[in-house]
Protein backbone atom coordinates (compact mmCIF):
# COMPACT_ATOMS: atom_id res chain seq x y z
CA UNK A 1 0.00 0.00 0.00
CA UNK A 2 1.31 3.45 -0.95
CA UNK A 3 1.41 6.06 1.80
CA UNK A 4 -0.35 9.27 0.81
CA UNK A 5 1.54 12.53 0.88
CA UNK A 6 1.09 14.80 3.88
CA UNK A 7 -1.99 16.96 4.15
CA UNK A 8 -1.11 20.48 3.00
CA UNK A 9 -4.43 22.14 3.75
CA UNK A 10 -7.98 21.47 4.85
CA UNK A 11 -11.34 22.94 3.93
CA UNK A 12 -14.13 22.62 6.47
CA UNK A 13 -17.80 22.69 5.52
CA UNK A 14 -20.15 23.28 8.48
CA UNK A 15 -23.81 23.68 9.25
CA UNK A 16 -24.87 27.35 9.61
CA UNK A 17 -27.01 26.58 12.68
CA UNK A 18 -24.95 27.51 15.76
CA UNK A 19 -26.42 24.68 17.83
CA UNK A 20 -25.47 22.05 15.24
CA UNK A 21 -22.06 20.39 15.34
CA UNK A 22 -22.18 18.77 11.88
CA UNK A 23 -19.07 19.38 9.84
CA UNK A 24 -17.11 17.76 7.08
CA UNK A 25 -13.39 18.30 6.66
CA UNK A 26 -11.84 17.98 3.20
CA UNK A 27 -8.16 17.06 3.43
CA UNK A 28 -6.06 18.50 0.64
CA UNK A 29 -2.82 16.78 -0.30
CA UNK A 30 0.00 18.11 -2.45
CA UNK A 31 -0.60 15.70 -5.33
CA UNK A 32 -4.28 16.60 -5.71
CA UNK A 33 -4.91 18.65 -8.86
CA UNK A 34 -7.10 21.74 -8.35
CA UNK A 35 -10.03 20.09 -10.16
CA UNK A 36 -10.02 17.17 -7.69
CA UNK A 37 -9.83 19.53 -4.72
CA UNK A 38 -12.82 21.48 -6.07
CA UNK A 39 -14.72 18.24 -6.63
CA UNK A 40 -14.15 17.24 -2.97
CA UNK A 41 -15.30 20.67 -1.77
CA UNK A 42 -18.39 20.50 -4.02
CA UNK A 43 -19.25 17.02 -2.68
CA UNK A 44 -18.92 18.29 0.89
CA UNK A 45 -21.22 21.20 0.01
CA UNK A 46 -23.76 18.73 -1.45
CA UNK A 47 -23.60 16.71 1.79
CA UNK A 48 -24.17 19.97 3.69
CA UNK A 49 -27.31 20.70 1.64
CA UNK A 50 -28.56 17.16 2.36
CA UNK A 51 -27.80 17.67 6.06
CA UNK A 52 -29.68 20.99 6.13
CA UNK A 53 -32.86 19.11 5.23
CA UNK A 54 -32.77 17.83 8.82
CA UNK A 55 -33.26 21.44 9.94
CA UNK A 56 -36.32 22.16 7.79
CA UNK A 57 -38.39 23.23 10.80
CA UNK A 58 -35.80 25.65 12.16
CA UNK A 59 -35.66 29.41 11.74
CA UNK A 60 -33.38 30.04 8.74
CA UNK A 61 -33.34 33.82 9.24
CA UNK A 62 -32.15 33.37 12.82
CA UNK A 63 -29.47 30.93 11.69
CA UNK A 64 -28.23 33.35 9.03
CA UNK A 65 -28.20 36.23 11.53
CA UNK A 66 -26.28 34.10 14.04
CA UNK A 67 -23.73 33.15 11.37
CA UNK A 68 -23.14 36.85 10.66
CA UNK A 69 -22.52 37.75 14.32
CA UNK A 70 -18.96 38.58 15.30
CA UNK A 71 -17.29 35.85 17.37
CA UNK A 72 -14.04 35.77 19.28
CA UNK A 73 -11.49 33.75 17.36
CA UNK A 74 -13.34 33.95 14.03
CA UNK A 75 -11.62 34.89 10.77
CA UNK A 76 -12.19 38.64 11.25
CA UNK A 77 -10.85 38.54 14.81
CA UNK A 78 -7.75 36.68 13.60
CA UNK A 79 -7.23 39.03 10.67
CA UNK A 80 -7.48 42.15 12.85
CA UNK A 81 -5.02 40.65 15.32
CA UNK A 82 -2.52 39.66 12.62
CA UNK A 83 -2.77 43.09 10.99
CA UNK A 84 -2.26 44.79 14.36
CA UNK A 85 0.76 42.61 15.10
CA UNK A 86 2.47 43.83 11.92
CA UNK A 87 3.05 47.20 13.60
CA UNK A 88 5.24 48.42 16.45
CA UNK A 89 3.39 47.86 19.75
CA UNK A 90 1.92 51.07 21.12
CA UNK A 91 2.59 52.94 17.86
CA UNK A 92 -0.36 54.94 16.45
CA UNK A 93 -1.39 52.34 13.87
CA UNK A 94 -1.04 49.49 16.36
CA UNK A 95 -3.17 51.39 18.90
CA UNK A 96 -5.86 52.14 16.28
CA UNK A 97 -6.02 48.48 15.21
CA UNK A 98 -5.96 47.33 18.84
CA UNK A 99 -8.92 49.61 19.61
CA UNK A 100 -10.77 48.23 16.59
CA UNK A 101 -10.02 44.67 17.71
CA UNK A 102 -11.28 45.52 21.22
CA UNK A 103 -14.50 46.99 19.77
CA UNK A 104 -15.01 43.89 17.59
CA UNK A 105 -14.49 41.60 20.56
CA UNK A 106 -16.87 43.65 22.70
CA UNK A 107 -19.53 43.20 20.02
CA UNK A 108 -18.77 39.46 20.00
CA UNK A 109 -18.87 39.17 23.79
CA UNK A 110 -22.16 41.06 24.11
CA UNK A 111 -23.86 39.56 21.06
CA UNK A 112 -24.34 43.02 19.58
CA UNK A 113 -24.49 43.10 15.76
CA UNK A 114 -21.80 45.13 14.03
CA UNK A 115 -23.00 48.62 13.22
CA UNK A 116 -25.04 48.83 16.43
CA UNK A 117 -23.85 50.74 19.46
CA UNK A 118 -22.32 48.66 22.22
CA UNK A 119 -21.40 49.93 25.66
CA UNK A 120 -19.19 48.79 28.43
CA UNK A 121 -20.62 49.38 31.89
CA UNK A 122 -18.62 52.58 32.35
CA UNK A 123 -20.00 54.17 29.15
CA UNK A 124 -21.98 57.35 29.76
CA UNK A 125 -23.71 57.55 26.38
CA UNK A 126 -27.23 58.95 26.44
CA UNK A 127 -28.68 56.93 23.57
CA UNK A 128 -28.61 53.13 23.74
CA UNK A 129 -28.95 52.61 19.99
CA UNK A 130 -26.24 54.91 18.62
CA UNK A 131 -24.54 53.24 15.62
CA UNK A 132 -20.76 52.95 15.75
CA UNK A 133 -19.04 56.01 14.37
CA UNK A 134 -22.03 58.28 14.88
CA UNK A 135 -21.21 61.64 16.46
CA UNK A 136 -23.85 62.47 19.05
CA UNK A 137 -22.08 65.48 20.51
CA UNK A 138 -24.19 67.80 18.33
CA UNK A 139 -27.53 66.37 19.43
CA UNK A 140 -27.45 63.23 17.30
CA UNK A 141 -26.96 64.67 13.82
CA UNK A 142 -24.91 62.64 11.34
Amino acid sequence: MVNPSPIVDTHTVTCPFPECTWREVVEIRAEYPPSLVQMFIDLAAQHREHHLGEHSGLDWAAAYAAAQQPRRGDAVDGWLKSERDEYVPDGPTWVALDNLLDAYRLHADTGTPLGEHVCEQHCDCHEAAVPLGRDVSDGGQW
